[in-house]
């Protein structure tokens, strides 16, 4: 190997090493967000069933804060749903990204294999000898 191919090669390793940390940092960050909207999810969820049991128990007029604490559910799970999309197009686009490189690869390996030639296409091409 030499110091060219030595230095392309740990080049192709720190780019896959950054790659790979930033997908994971963004995995992360997008699982993070999710967490915290389906927290929000089960909040509004909660707030809804105290605005609900305030109306029809009488205690006040809860429609309004029913209707209101609907809206925030349905808002809350539209980020949810959103954010799960995110992440699964994040990782259909890593997956995409990882077959590229790998048919890349195989690609310089066919072309840095030498080419032999077949047995018989060796004494084709061998003149024959007058005796």
């Amino acid at each position: 190997m030499s110091w060219d191919q030595f230095c392309s090669s740990v080049k192709k390793f720190a780019k896959k090493t950054a790659d790979q940390i930033d997908y994971s940092a963004d995995l992360a960050n997008l699982n993070v967000k999710l967490a915290m909207a389906e927290k929000k999810v089960t909040d509004t969820y909660t707030e809804l069933g105290k605005a609900a049991y305030a109306h029809f128990s009488g205690e006040e007029n809860g429609s309004d804060e029913v209707a209101k604490a609907m809206v925030q559910v349905n808002d809350a799970k539209r980020a949810v749903a959103e954010l799960k999309l995110r992440i699964q197009k994040l990782k259909q686009d890593r997956a995409k990204a990882q077959e590229e490189t790998e048919e890349m690869a195989q690609g310089q390996k066919v072309a840095e294999e030498p080419r032999q030639t077949p047995p018989e296409a060796e004494e084709a091409e061998e003149p024959e000898q007058a005796e």
